[in-house]
């Protein structure tokens, strides 16, 4: 998923596991309950509104870029790392 973002690809994930919380419903994809009904919904849905597929589409490469790059998870790491040695005596 983090992958297709990155093409600047929306998804359509189910409303389990973590997908769920990699992808934001109506903004970068589409979060569904998984149900063959919903997951045909939401295909034809990113199929036939072209505008909403061109914004999404965008929102998915923007958000992958600042969450996943190899740049923003050094950035977090470092972060981390300093909250770990502030902790210690």
């Amino acid at each position: 998923v983090r992958e297709m973002l990155a093409m600047a690809k929306p998804v359509v994930v189910a409303d389990r596991g973590m997908l769920a919380e990699i992808v934001t419903d109506e903004f970068d994809g589409l979060v569904i309950d998984g149900s063959p009904a919903e997951i045909a919904r939401a295909i034809g849905r990113l199929r036939n509104e072209r505008a909403q597929r061109n914004d999404m589409s965008q929102a998915a490469r923007d958000n992958a870029m600042a969450r996943y790059a190899i740049e923003a998870q050094a950035r977090e790491m470092t972060a981390d790392y300093a909250a770990l040695r502030i902790g210690r005596t």
